[in-house]
């Protein structure tokens, strides 16, 4: 009776689903500080449509060229006009541009103005030393940047120096070059890194997202205030991989001029409308850089609330992908191109040079030669280049 009983009690329980032969999984979310499980066994969501006519996009791009042809326009008149302002009144031209989204009109006052400079014009010519962090407060995510002049003569006229849209960071060759405080698998501090992934108790740091940047502006810089800080708000720009750790060492580049992200930057840098949503925003982006396919979204998680915003810790899903459209339409990107939307899976993004679809091979390894004839291989992502 008693052997009966334990082979009674053993089958109830594995019938109540209290003993499981196979322990649950666990993958590693690199987009937050913890674990998710893994994607394959949550159910196929619905793939996004953009809510585009062929009509509306063709209105939209044509308000986009006019809107251009403004600025370019206005453009050349602030060259001749506005070259004396002093640069307390440039700074604030240059702002109220990019709020606009008159990056054309920004620039133009920068090229024709004696004491306004961008900041890696300045930076290559060495009047400007910028000092980038990454830095994470409450669940969102900030680049801190320091400019600041190397020397400073009293007297000397203000020096304006622009961050324009389409500005981004990278992890510093300093950073991932560091070593490991001099004792094997510790830190600088004494703690031993654990996180999956990671191996800088070897002297390496894992490749993270660049980051680019949601704000634009200009500031002044004289020998009374010879350092500004800036804590710009950034979306995630390298779809699939982990984002960076607070503190970490950045150097700042530019997206090439004209490229369907820097034109997304623009509009999103601007402050003229409403502000878009976080989330919307940063599916944005990483359609213009990274052209992520529908798959690839849900495979990372992007329909299961695993993927969030930098800015305000919002949480990415497919209902931000028709917003995300509107923004890469009015950047003058016609989103149907883009194979993450169902009502553009067979289009081809006619709007955008073949030469910008690049990017989105930024962790494809590089093309080997030929054993017998070896020949030199391009970079895998013309935009890691120097900055433009």
């Amino acid at each position: 009776m008693r052997v009966r009983g334990l082979c009674l009690a053993w089958i109830g329980i594995a019938l109540a689903g209290c003993w499981n032969p196979s322990p649950r999984s666990y993958e590693f979310d690199g987009y937050g500080f913890g674990y998710a499980q893994p994607t394959a066994f949550a159910p196929p969501a619905a793939q996004p449509e953009t809510g585009f006519d062929a009509a509306q996009v063709t209105s939209a791009l044509e308000a986009v060229a006019r809107r251009e042809a403004e600025d370019a326009e206005r453009a050349t008149r602030w060259a001749a006009e506005r070259s004396a302002l002093p640069v307390a009144e440039a700074v604030a031209a240059v702002d109220a541009a990019y709020a606009r989204a008159d990056a054309a009109g920004a620039q133009a006052l920068i090229a024709g103005h004696p004491r306004l400079v961008s900041w890696d014009e300045a930076q290559r010519d060495g009047r400007l030393t910028v000092r980038t962090t990454f830095e994470r407060r409450g669940g969102e995510g900030f680049a801190l940047v320091s400019l600041s002049l190397p020397t400073a003569v009293v007297g000397a006229p203000a020096l304006g120096v622009a961050i324009p849209p389409g500005t981004y960071a990278v992890l510093s060759e300093t950073q991932a070059g560091a070593d490991s405080g001099g004792v094997e698998g510790f830190g600088a501090e004494g703690e031993r890194w654990v996180d999956p992934g990671q191996e800088r108790r070897y002297g390496h740091w894992p490749a993270v997202q660049d980051l680019a940047f949601l704000n634009a502006g200009a500031v002044s810089l004289s020998a009374e205030a010879p350092v500004v800080t800036l804590r710009v708000p950034v979306a995630c720009a390298s779809f699939e991989k982990p984002a960076p750790e607070h503190g970490m060492r950045l150097d700042l580049k530019r997206f090439p001029a004209g490229s369907a992200v820097e034109r997304l930057l623009i509009e999103l840098c601007a402050t003229r409308d409403e502000a878009p949503q976080p989330a919307e925003a940063q599916i944005a982006v990483w359609l213009a850089r990274n052209r992520i396919s529908w798959a690839s979204f849900q495979r990372e998680g992007g329909t299961i609330g695993r993927l969030s915003t930098f800015r305000g810790n919002q949480a990415i899903s497919g209902r931000h992908a028709r917003g995300a459209a509107a923004l890469l339409l009015r950047s003058g990107t016609d989103p149907r191109g883009l194979g993450f939307f169902k009502d553009g899976a067979d289009r081809a993004p006619a709007d955008v040079p073949a030469a910008e679809l690049a990017p989105q091979a930024v962790d494809a390894p590089e093309p080997q030669a030929a054993p017998e004839e070896a020949q030199p291989t391009a970079p895998a992502d013309p935009e890691l280049s120097a900055a433009a």
